[in-house]
């Protein structure tokens, strides 16, 4: 009987180790979204690679909370470098699939340190717990970020922090 509990609970580590694997899209090389998409798990973009977001393009984020604290789960986190090339007349929104009133919906964007800068050009966040998460060097200009929970842009680099 104790073996047959040992092996169950083993079982279940392993199950939930693959879910949790399972449950994000690791990008490893230049990759660019030119069309609309809704996020249904989190990304990660690795370090030797780049995330371009096109002008006009809207992220949709599904709401996913697997750990039930009333926050959603999903995230993206960039050790390689992100750019969002947004306009005044097109800008990138990346938003709840559905109105809501949540203040975190989602994570937010975490831009982890790296030796390759990012850059935010026109960009519309809204109901992240941390809209931007700054680790890292970013030039960013035509930020909106609405309705974000604890805080919408922290920055916290080891390099000079700046805001121009």
């Amino acid at each position: 009987m104790e073996i047959r509990v040992l092996t169950t609970k083993y079982l279940t580590c392993i199950l939930a180790t693959i879910t949790l694997s399972a449950a994000q899209t690791l990008i490893t090389k230049d990759t660019t979204w030119s069309d609309d998409l809704i996020l249904r798990k989190s990304v990660i973009v690795s370090e030797n690679a780049i995330l371009t977001i096109k002008a006009g393009v809207s992220v949709f984020i599904e709401y996913i909370d697997t750990d039930n604290d009333e926050a959603g789960d999903i995230e993206i986190t960039v050790f390689g470098s992100i750019h969002i090339d947004g306009t005044p007349e097109a800008m990138v929104a990346i938003k709840p699939v559905q109105n809501t009133v949540n203040k975190s919906y989602w994570k937010g964007i975490m831009i982890q340190e790296s030796n390759y800068p990012s850059n935010i050009e026109f960009l519309k966040l809204s109901n992240a717990q941390i809209g931007l998460n700054i680790k890292s060097k970013l030039r960013a200009r035509g930020l909106s970020l609405d309705n974000c929970g604890s805080i919408g842009i922290n920055i916290e680099s080891t390099l000079s922090d700046s805001i121009d």
